[in-house]
């Protein structure tokens, strides 16, 4: 139009890019010929989530909503199509579900979750709000069966980890545990040594495994041992009143014996002598009464 030998010079961008996502397209001449614009959409729009398509111009497709640090929100998808997020809780009988990405947004049902429950007597937690048997939101300790009685007398206490006679125990009084717990059993004194009792189905089992005595004949007299495992060493033996079976006393008493517990001897030579000695004076002293009567 300017005669200068040269085409629209001043308007070097023409037919060149412009523009991102839907807004994209190539600068052309504007309607009054004296500029030039982009042949795109010529304004921007709302972020359409889950559509593959850059709405708002800004070269990211269906972006997420994000929060700026000065607090300013950048509009977007709260969500990519598909994508899921847990929902619900795993406390008590409670168990976790999944929301799913529908059109930027996270659905408001949540699936395949379990519970709540209404809350019932039995042992469990059935409405996830941490505490058992709860009836009413009421309970007199934080695991207790009480308030599901409404009133009714409280119930035997039973290996469950809940106070069920209300006294503020759990379990007291009872022989509980879990399976698998082990715990020292038997004794170490005289010929006893210990064992291992284990729990089975929460109970002890009573079998005390690996352990040795007492013995069952129990006391063993002049073995010099704790047979029975009470502390004491042949308790309870007779002790002999003379030694003329080969037993003696340990504090060599002779005739009466009434020391400690007696340990196997040898045969007392001097006491034999002694008692055939007054036997022949018996003897002598009877035959001498005899005579003086002929």
């Amino acid at each position: 139009n300017d005669c200068d030998g040269k085409t629209d010079e001043d308007f070097p961008e023409l037919g060149n890019p412009c523009g991102l996502g839907v807004c994209k397209g190539i600068y052309v001449c504007s309607s009054d010929k004296t500029t030039t614009t982009c042949s795109g959409f010529s304004s921007k729009q709302k972020e359409i989530c889950s559509n593959s398509l850059d709405d708002d111009c800004d070269g990211i497709v269906d972006e997420l909503y994000e929060e700026l640090p000065d607090g300013r929100i950048v509009s977007g998808c709260m969500c990519r199509e598909g994508d899921r997020k847990p929902c619900g809780s795993n406390v008590g009988r409670c168990r976790e579900g999944y929301r799913v990405c529908i059109n930027g947004e996270w659905s408001r049902e949540c699936l395949d979750k379990t519970g709540p429950f209404t809350e019932v007597c039995n042992g469990e937690d059935d409405d996830c709000d941490g505490i058992i048997d709860n009836i009413d939101g009421k309970t007199s300790v934080q695991e207790t069966k009480c308030q599901c009685y409404n009133g009714n007398p409280p119930k035997t206490e039973i290996c469950n980890d809940i106070d069920d006679d209300c006294d503020g125990e759990t379990d007291e009084g009872l022989s509980c545990c879990r399976d698998g717990d082990e715990r020292a059993c038997g004794s170490n004194t005289g010929i006893c040594s210990p064992g291992i009792e284990k729990c089975v189905n929460g109970k002890w089992s009573g079998v005390c495994e690996n352990s040795y005595g007492p013995d069952p004949r129990g006391e063993i007299c002049w073995d010099n041992l704790d047979n029975d495992c009470d502390g004491q060493t042949d308790e309870n033996c007779d002790l002999e009143i003379t030694c003329n079976n080969g037993y003696k006393d340990v504090n060599e008493e002779g005739v009466d014996c009434g020391g400690e517990c007696p340990r196997k001897c040898g045969i007392n030579l001097s006491w034999i002598l002694f008692s055939i000695g007054v036997i022949l004076l018996i003897i002598s002293i009877m035959l001498a009464e005899f005579k003086g009567k002929l």
